[in-house]
């Protein structure tokens, strides 16, 4: 096993020292890629502004928003695929899936030391890519205190589960798979329409440190098989978000919020955000938002089905739920 470390600077709210410490990728002996931050580290207030503009939060005072502690803390995901011992190109990269969950309410002012691992289990996706899960945790930090409360063995307030598709380019080799399902748009409820600018990769990237070239501009993502730069899921996981803030929608902690990504949304785009309680699908009356969140968001409960269509609600791009977790 050999071990490293090395310095360096992330940024104006991640101004701190990184301990890099990385393993042989291993996955029969369950080593990990592991990233941490030595030094704790506070929202930065400008940017967390921007993000509140960008994602159209109703608020940008309170508590922070659940989908911010990774847009903060995304930049460890990227170290961690950038070491040595990850063995997959990282440029051309997708999103499939993405779990957060904040067990109870954090202050844009608190200090929080996060931590990002590559989990070693490693899947082959039914087009031959690849997938890999990218866990990244957050302790908060006691006043006066250097280290998180606990230290990495406590209980962090934050969790996050990223999982991401390793494109192999062999579109040759690729089976066909099987299609997204097509949306049934009688049962979903419109929450908002969306107007997504062409740029939102591009400025999104500018807050989580993210440059993929699939993000950035039509030239760029021609590289990987997109005519268009394509949006970042995390940032339209936030948008959901703030759509179902607006909408009167508050997460009940601890908070699970959790997003399957269907198709890449091509920039600029118009989309529908919607939601659907689970008990529609039986059959049941059709309650409005605030009845459906107020019976789903309790301990044990069903939680809120939402999801994005295109603009003409004939697909799918995301489908996700808001709920109560039942632990980390």
């Amino acid at each position: 096993m050999a071990k490293h470390s090395s310095t360096g600077r992330t940024g104006t709210d991640q101004r701190a020292i990184w301990k890099k410490a990385w393993q042989a990728w291993d996955p029969a002996k369950d080593k990990e890629i592991v990233v941490t931050l030595v030094r704790p580290v506070r929202f930065d207030a400008p940017r967390l502004a921007a993000f509140h503009r960008l994602a159209c939060y109703p608020s940008t005072s309170g508590s922070t928003p659940l989908m911010y502690p990774i847009c903060q803390a995304f930049r460890l995901n990227i170290q961690a695929m950038l070491l040595p011992a990850f063995p997959y190109p990282v440029l051309g990269s997708v999103l499939a899936r993405h779990t957060t969950v904040m067990t109870r309410a954090v202050g844009a002012e608190e200090a929080l030391v996060y931590s990002a691992r590559v989990e070693p289990v490693q899947r082959t996706t039914p087009k031959g890519d690849i997938e890999v899960d990218l866990v990244t945790e957050a302790w908060a930090v006691p006043a006066g205190s250097k280290c998180g409360a606990g230290g990495p063995g406590g209980a962090p307030v934050w969790r996050s589960t990223l999982t991401v598709i390793i494109l192999t380019r062999k579109t040759g080799q690729r089976s066909a798979g099987a299609a997204p399902a097509p949306a049934q748009p009688s049962t979903w409820s419109l929450i908002d329409k969306w107007t997504v600018g062409g740029d939102v990769g591009r400025r999104y990237g500018a807050l989580n440190g993210d440059l993929n070239p699939i993000h950035l501009s039509a030239v760029t993502s021609r590289l990987f098989g997109f005519k268009r730069p394509i949006a970042h899921a995390l940032f339209l996981m936030a948008r959901a978000e703030a759509s179902l803030r607006s909408a009167g929608v508050s997460p009940v902690f601890p908070a699970r919020f959790e997003a399957s990504f269907k198709r890449p949304t091509l920039l600029p785009a118009r989309l529908q955000c919607v939601w659907q309680p689970e008990d529609q699908q039986s059959g049941g009356a059709s309650p409005s938002l605030a009845q459906a969140a107020k019976a789903g968001l309790v301990a044990g409960g069903p939680g809120l089905v939402w999801g994005l269509l295109t603009e003409d609600g004939a697909k799918e791009v995301m489908v996700g739920k808001l709920s109560v977790a039942e632990g980390m």
